[in-house]
């Protein structure tokens, strides 16, 4: 009896689990939006429920950042991401 040994799905299918769809240039632009909307927050320009909305889109802002991946732009089909063709 043979066994085969799989380290995640990404080898079982043949399919990538996730796929990274924002480009350098995406990322560093979400970082710095994210970045001015807390300095925003914290010098009490902007506040209340705003600020609090604001917060959390600064949050998903870092995340997607940082994950390299936007659900959004999947729905949408935006692919921002330059891929090297081999």
């Amino acid at each position: 009896m043979k066994y085969e040994v799989f380290t995640n799905a990404a080898e079982k299918t043949n399919k990538p689990v996730s796929k990274t769809n924002l480009g350098d240039a995406d990322r560093a632009i979400r970082i710095v939006a994210a970045g001015l909307i807390v300095i925003l927050y914290l010098l009490g320009i902007v506040a209340g429920i705003i600020g609090n909305i604001l917060l959390v889109v600064a949050a998903v802002l870092l995340l997607t950042s940082f994950a390299g991946f936007c659900p959004l732009y999947k729905l949408l089909g935006i692919n921002t991401c330059k891929y090297k063709k081999a």
